[in-house]
């Protein structure tokens, strides 16, 4: 299963990624995220409007990969706000990882908003095993 904010999508069990952790309770509105399986990798899309790819951080510790982003949205000189509904973003998503990932090929892209991880899968290698 891989579960997105806690809750569940189904899918067969050998997938790859589930979250497991929000920093910020609005973060499902603010980042949303889809994920795919394809025949040699898994794919997490995770929508980050306004950020560069310099205010993203992807980094794996004990079986997560964690993505972080930060940025905040300053006003230039000589301007205040009358009114702020747009804030920055300080928000962190946790996917745990499972043995299926090949974790040294993993990489990411982002364009227009629009983080990609791509997750390749180990190659699993068929073998024959002699009766003694």
């Amino acid at each position: 299963m891989v579960y997105v904010s806690n809750f569940p999508i189904h899918a067969p069990a050998r997938y790859a990624a589930k979250n497991v952790g929000n920093k910020r309770s609005d973060l499902q509105e603010r980042s949303l995220v889809n994920v795919a399986e394809g025949g040699d990798a898994f794919r997490i899309e995770m929508s980050l409007p306004g950020l560069e790819k310099t205010d993203i951080s992807l980094t794996i510790e004990s079986g997560l990969l964690v993505v972080h982003a930060k940025k905040a949205f300053d006003l230039p000189e000589g301007y205040v706000y009358k009114r702020k509904e747009l804030a920055g973003y300080d928000l962190e998503r946790k996917f745990e990882l499972s043995d299926l990932i090949d974790i040294a090929q993993i990489r990411a892209e982002m364009h227009h908003g629009l983080l990609v991880i791509t997750l390749p899968k180990k190659v699993q290698q068929a073998f024959k095993v002699e009766i003694g």
